[in-house]
């Protein structure tokens, strides 16, 4: 049995799980990678073949403490290097996710005015 080739990589990031997960969907969109939710701080997915390789998974999870590691993994089983493929991959992601704050949807956590309906909706989304 040969363990396929991959790459992970985390990093951190300061944000509700709420709204990571919305900017890790809008990422993996605008790549064009096909994904599914496994819940909504765990992303499966799947990377097309190319004429560089035949394809990889990936799977995404969001941490409680902010943290989002991503692992790419060659979809042959046989395929024990992926020449930098499964690298790639992942600073593809990470380049997506950081490439465009205004897309991450930012829900602030704590207001000043705790009688504001602002309070509410953000204490509703909030992950604390």
């Amino acid at each position: 049995m040969t363990i396929p080739a991959s790459y992970s990589e985390t990093r951190k990031y300061d944000h509700t799980k709420i709204a990571l997960s919305d900017a890790v969907s809008k990422a993996l969109e605008s790549i064009g990678w096909e994904f599914e939710f496994v819940d909504p701080d765990f992303f499966i997915g799947k990377i097309p073949r190319s004429i560089w390789s035949w394809g990889e998974n990936f799977e995404i999870h969001i941490e409680e403490n902010g943290n989002i590691r991503m692992l790419s993994i060659c979809s042959f089983r046989s395929t024990i290097i992926s020449w930098g493929k499964n690298k790639r991959n992942v600073r593809i992601f990470f380049s997506a996710l950081d490439e465009n704050p205004s897309k991450i949807l930012l829900i602030p956590v704590t207001l000043p005015d705790r009688n504001s309906p602002q309070h509410f909706l953000s204490a509703a989304y909030s992950d604390k």
